[in-house]
């Protein structure tokens, strides 16, 4: 099943720039089961296409946890 996930980046480090987004982009592409992502950092929102068979929210805040970045679902 396709499914949109959102999430916002929390704490101290937050995306500062283009390339904080491309590092987010590329980082959760690796993710199996990831079809679209989208990171804002003016809004400090990341949105996430997955099919939910084979990944979850869980996968995808471990993953930017693992990057540095804090998460919370919107």
């Amino acid at each position: 099943m396709i499914d949109t996930i959102r999430l916002r980046i929390v704490g101290e480090t937050v995306m500062h720039c283009n390339g904080c987004e491309q590092a987010v982009k590329m980082s959760l592409s690796q993710l199996e089961g990831m079809k679209t992502v989208k990171a804002d950092h003016t809004t400090q929102l990341v949105e996430a296409t997955v099919d939910t068979v084979r990944t979850d929210q869980d996968a995808i805040m471990e993953r930017l946890g693992f990057i540095g970045y804090q998460t919370q679902s919107v």
